[in-house]
């Protein structure tokens, strides 16, 4: 999935505010098509791991239960200029995403 994610980092005095908005169906696969009458099939991400300078500094396993297009925010400290923060996740379907970004 192309453009899947947009991550914004603000610093302020080393604690380094992420915001991350991913644009994913999240569909849990219990709604029903109201064409077909059919299921639709189940289709969430179940990772999200935030790497920073390639270290894990969280992981989340994630469930159907995420609204669509889920938006993540939390902080990092003791964070210098210049480090890097990269946001991968993956879902049921085996589709993946990862965006980086830069302290500054």
């Amino acid at each position: 999935m192309s453009n899947t994610m947009k991550v914004r980092v603000k610093n302020k005095n080393g604690v380094v505010d992420v915001k991350v908005i991913i644009n994913h169906p999240m569909e849990n696969g219990l709604r029903l098509n109201p064409q077909s009458g059919n299921k639709i099939p189940a289709h969430f991400i179940n990772q999200f791991i935030i790497l920073v300078n390639g270290e894990e500094a969280l992981v989340s396993r994630c469930t159907g239960g995420l609204s669509k297009n889920p938006f993540y925010g939390f902080k990092l400290s003791d964070m210098k200029p210049n480090d890097k923060i990269t946001v991968n996740w993956s879902d049921n379907t085996g589709q993946s995403g990862s965006a980086d970004a830069v302290v500054n």
